[in-house]
């Protein structure tokens, strides 16, 4: 359930002011239970594998917030205006639908030796506090500008991880929960050289500073709380749009550069296996482009569009789920060169 209510108030015709409140409110119910399988039935001794067989157990739990925001803006001149804010978020905690109350070697349901109550099986909701100040505006006459700086406070982020615990036959993915504090700064420029012809750009570079929850790896090794700092995190995005004369129809040529830089290697607890994946820690560079026709009448355009032009083939972050027993850790694959053509009628 939700209630939010956000005002906007023109205080001067330059000057105006805004602000919002919401509340949130969150309740789940979870429910876990294991029927026995009739695997031993096909091969003697082998069970239910991954989980004893359980009778259902069930939990509640209800997370609620109030978060809001603050600003304000102003315009210098018809060319240049600045602003300002401050915004809270929230995300609600959850159930780790596979971090069970049980014991693996028994089945028996696991007491929390603190409460005397039965194991909880959920984790903390996501909350942020975020600080921007910046500036919107012709640096020269056909320069636009936008510049922003940032701070940002990300407390209990919900982060998924391969984590095998004592007892436990394998890896399953777990909620773990990190802080992160991230100050950076975001620029975007756009040139129009000509009245057809217009380029620019759009980056961020950022620090972040993350601490990790303790927690069991995907080869069972206890990870105690730590930190990790990228002092350099950057991204960038290089455009190019051309709109030439053909003599009949409108069209519009659209090109772009992307390039991220690999953080993988500040991620707290990862495997010493993952260093062995060819192109882990390689920085992403993508190269994408669309041409499209649009008639006088502009009802029908055609397409023409490619992506990842470049072919550059980069992992994702890596699974080891069944690494510490199998030897068979595995890691996603972007799609390589993609083309195609579409047409659209609008009527």
């Amino acid at each position: 359930y939700g209630i939010y209510s956000d005002f906007d108030f023109q205080l001067t015709e330059q000057c105006n002011v805004f602000f919002g409140l919401r509340y949130s409110e969150d309740e789940k119910d979870f429910s876990w239970q294991v029927s026995q399988t009739q695997f031993a039935d096909v091969r003697p001794s082998v069970g239910n594998i991954l989980f004893p067989a359980r009778d259902e157990l069930m939990q509640s739990k209800s997370w609620s917030k109030t978060t809001g925001r603050i600003g304000t803006g102003y315009i210098i001149n018809e060319d240049h205006m600045v602003f300002a804010s401050v915004a809270t978020g929230y995300k609600a905690g959850g159930f780790d639908s596979l971090n069970s109350p049980h014991d693996p070697s028994n089945g028996e349901v696991l007491i929390d030796p603190d409460t005397g109550n039965v194991f909880d099986m959920s984790f903390a909701p996501e909350e942020s506090l975020n600080f921007e100040l910046g500036y919107k505006g012709f640096l020269f006459k056909e320069v636009t500008t936008t510049l922003a700086v940032f701070h940002n406070v990300l407390d209990d982020k919900q982060t998924s991880r391969e984590s095998k615990q004592p007892g436990q036959a394998q890896a399953l993915p777990t909620i773990v929960n990190e802080d992160w504090v991230i100050d950076g700064l975001e620029l975007g420029m756009n040139w129009t050289v000509t009245d057809t012809f217009s380029t620019g750009f759009v980056t961020e570079v950022r620090s972040t500073d993350k601490t990790t929850d303790a927690f069991y790896n995907s080869s069972g090794e206890l990870i105690e709380t730590g930190t990790s700092k990228s002092d350099t995190n950057t991204m960038y995005t290089l455009m190019v749009d051309w709109m030439p004369d053909i003599g009949t129809g409108f069209t519009t040529l659209h090109v772009d550069y992307v390039f991220r830089e690999n953080d993988k290697s500040s991620v707290i607890g990862a495997p010493e296996w993952v260093n062995d994946i060819p192109g882990y820690f390689d920085d992403e560079k993508l190269l994408n482009a669309r041409l499209s026709w649009i008639n006088d009448d502009e009802n029908i355009e055609i397409g023409l569009w490619g992506k990842n032009l470049l072919d550059n083939r980069y992992t994702g972050i890596a699974g080891g789920r069944t690494q510490d027993i199998l030897g068979t850790g595995y890691v996603s694959v972007n799609k390589g060169l993609e083309a195609g053509i579409d047409i659209q009628y609008s009527f």
